[in-house]
């Protein structure tokens, strides 16, 4: 026994020191995948690759490794491996492992290191997405509303416990239903069907894809309908032809108010305050047509109005049909729609709430929804395969995921 001792003291030290290191390992490989998560949901969140680093080497401190003999390298994107060329990031946590018994055969330094990539998914683009960070309802589906999205899904920004709520009979059938705050529903009549697992709350907020288009400059002159429209050529007989002017811009100042039937030539039509209002015998159409509302213009569009109007395909305003000043705060937009109306592309109003009841899409469903609230009442059927439209499509931020 007294000649084993020795060897088996020496067993049982090399044992648990190599128990020991097994363990830093283990903690070093949590602090590692934690800090490539972290990473990967800061760009997911639209932060910058910098921010993103310095989100992971936080997180990697939390648990110790911050200096001293600890080295974090963060990599983004990832250089190679599972996830290259996703965004994502790889990070490595490289540490020495401290020495007790085996000091006693060798004094060199025992190099650990540990790695983890991770990588975003790609996002669910948004055919209808509420921008206000703060609101109650910011999307609201009551009434008889009868809402199909194919290819897309709906996003709320909104921090609110509220901020996606449904009730009444509404039957809305889409991909998935995105969330940054919670979702209320009132009453057992509505029904919601999702091809996704679940809806989906404390989500990351979309990014507002139309955020760079600029506001275009007002011409000074202000024109009536009368100025800008010409009769039909077929004996007077037809729509009204409206031109935008050799600018390709025209400014309704005090608003705008449609009984007759109008064909908008492409161009700009800025209607600077007042009401942008459509009759029940108004028939509107065009081409390459954007509508800008400025000093506080409201749209109202009578349900039984003929729509049939396109957004351009290319420059600044492709894919917005109706885009509302972003200081128009106080701006209240209703539209009540009719099996005739057709309006292809997007209705964008950032800083103003958007009202629509009735039946409204556009050709083929190649309609997008942004504004600040939104509130359906009625039948809306919006298609995401739109290539020609022009339309930015908003991304809904995906899952992230450990890959290595």
């Amino acid at each position: 026994m007294a000649l084993m001792a020795p060897a088996f003291v020496g067993v049982v030290g090399l044992s648990v020191e190599t128990g020991y290191w097994y363990f830093l390992q283990d903690k070093a490989q949590i602090a590692v995948d934690m800090s490539a998560y972290s990473a990967a949901v800061s760009l997911r969140n639209g932060d910058t690759a910098d921010v993103a680093r310095s989100k992971a080497a936080e997180e990697a401190a939390h648990y110790g490794y911050n200096g001293g003999n600890a080295e974090v390298q963060v990599t983004i994107p990832p250089r190679g491996g599972a996830g290259i060329g996703a965004k994502g990031a790889e990070v490595s946590i490289s540490y020495n492992a401290p020495r007790f018994f085996s000091s006693l055969f060798s004094k060199d330094p025992i190099r650990h290191t540990v790695h983890a990539r991770s990588q975003t998914k790609t996002g669910s683009p948004a055919c209808i997405l509420a921008l206000n960070p703060d609101a109650g309802r910011a999307i609201e589906l009551s009434g008889n509303a009868s809402i199909t999205l194919t290819g897309c899904e709906m996003m709320s920004n909104s921090l609110s416990d509220s901020a996606f709520y449904i009730s009444g009979s509404a039957d809305v059938d889409v991909d998935c239903v995105s969330v940054s705050g919670d979702v209320a529903q009132s009453g057992r009549a509505h029904s919601l069907h999702l091809d996704c697992a679940a809806l989906k709350t404390r989500q990351p907020p979309a990014p507002d894809p139309y955020s760079t288009v600029p506001a275009p400059d007002l011409p000074s002159r202000c024109e009536s309908i009368r100025d800008v429209s010409r009769s039909s050529a077929n004996g007077g007989r037809g729509a009204y032809q409206v031109s935008a002017g050799d600018d390709g811009k025209v400014r309704f100042c005090r608003g705008l108010q449609l009984k007759s039937s109008y064909h908008f030539d492409p161009g700009i039509y800025i209607i600077d305050g007042g009401k942008f209002s459509l009759n029940a015998s108004a028939d509107i159409s065009g081409d390459g047509v954007t509508f800008y509302l400025t000093g506080g213009a409201e749209l109202k569009w009578n349900g039984r109005a003929s729509i049939n109007v396109t957004a351009p395909t290319t420059g600044p305003y492709a894919g917005i049909a109706v885009m509302g000043d972003r200081g128009d705060f106080n701006a209240r937009h209703k539209i009540n729609g009719s099996a005739s109306s057709n309006l292809t592309g997007a209705i964008y109003t950032a800083a103003s709430p958007l009202q629509i009841l009735g039946n409204f899409s556009g050709e083929e469903g190649c309609m997008q929804i942004i504004a600040s609230t939104i509130k359906l009442s009625g039948a809306t059927n919006i298609n995401h395969d739109c290539r020609k439209t022009g339309i930015r499509w908003a991304e809904v931020g995906g899952e992230v995921i450990l890959v290595e």
